[in-house]
């Protein structure tokens, strides 16, 4: 049996394939921006965005983007499944992955998705989570103007 405390045989950064779900609900001024700075990872092998209802302009950011890039792949359960539900919808869903990421709609990633994977590996740890700021708020935890 293994210890917490012992490695594991986690793969490198550089063979990691990253799958991320992101549920969106009305997200669509934020939501372009959330997906590109996804995107910008090579690591990231499926993005899954579930539209918890939103309104069509959540569906078309999507869909434009899926145009240019073939990981980008749109679920509509035609109705709010509610978060946690939305995660494993969108989580059941993906293919190919060694870890997985559960990105807010409104998170604008500044650094790639595979940074964390490096410090993942690096400790013994088995959830990493990056550091959430807002301009308007730099103790916020939450990009959306409180």
């Amino acid at each position: 049996m293994q210890s917490i405390s012992e490695p594991t045989n986690a793969p490198s950064a550089s063979k990691s394939k990253i799958g991320v779900v992101i549920v969106a609900y009305s997200s669509g001024e934020f939501l372009r921006d959330c997906i590109l700075g996804v995107l910008m990872d090579a690591m990231v092998t499926t993005l899954v965005v579930v539209d918890n209802s939103s309104e069509l302009e959540s569906r078309l950011v999507v869909e434009r983007l899926a145009e240019t890039d073939s990981r980008v792949r749109y679920i509509d359960p035609h109705s709010n499944l509610g978060f946690a539900a939305g995660c494993n919808r969108g989580g059941a869903s993906l293919q190919e992955w060694t870890h997985v990421f559960f990105v807010n709609p409104d998170v604008k990633l500044t650094k790639p998705l595979s940074g964390l994977i490096e410090h993942l590996n690096a400790s013994c740890q088995k959830i990493v989570a990056g550091r959430l700021l807002s301009p308007r708020h730099p103790r916020s935890v939450n990009a959306r103007p409180i």
